[in-house]
């Protein structure tokens, strides 16, 4: 049912979010709301997942949430590549320079993309592995 009311439209899971106080049990709305959005309307998924992700006033768990969801999906799209890839460079640019990212959520997002099978496949295809290589 909740997710319905966010694929509708009628409300943005982000702005549902920044107005609570985003306790641990918001994650497995968050989760059901954004596999329900992924399968009923990509654009509004990808839209959904990049404005959340932006926030900076949803909680790094639903953050964390997000890019565990993503990473999990055994075909990411190029789509999904995009709300990831800003942060990637992020923590790629920093590591190549020896610094630490301020951005902890970066950080955590390149690990995941390191270790993923799914993801690092999706960058390699469109040409990321060697974008990120030339930045260092």
């Amino acid at each position: 049912m909740l997710a319905r009311t966010f694929s509708s439209g009628r409300q943005e899971l982000a702005d549902y979010l920044e107005a609570d106080a985003q306790h641990l049990f918001r994650r497995a709305q968050t989760r059901q709301v954004l596999v329900y959005l992924r399968d009923d309307n990509r654009g509004a998924y990808c839209a959904t997942s990049t404005r959340c992700f932006a926030s900076g006033k949803i909680r790094a768990h639903l953050k964390l949430l997000i890019l565990e969801l993503i990473a999990a999906f055994h075909d990411p799209g190029d789509d999904e590549w995009a709300i990831l890839q800003p942060r990637i460079e992020s923590e790629f640019d920093c590591l190549s320079r020896n610094e630490t990212n301020p951005d902890k959520i970066a950080t955590r997002v390149f690990e995941v993309f390191r270790a993923s099978r799914t993801l690092f496949p999706v960058a390699d295809r469109l040409g990321h592995i060697e974008a990120l290589a030339a930045l260092g």
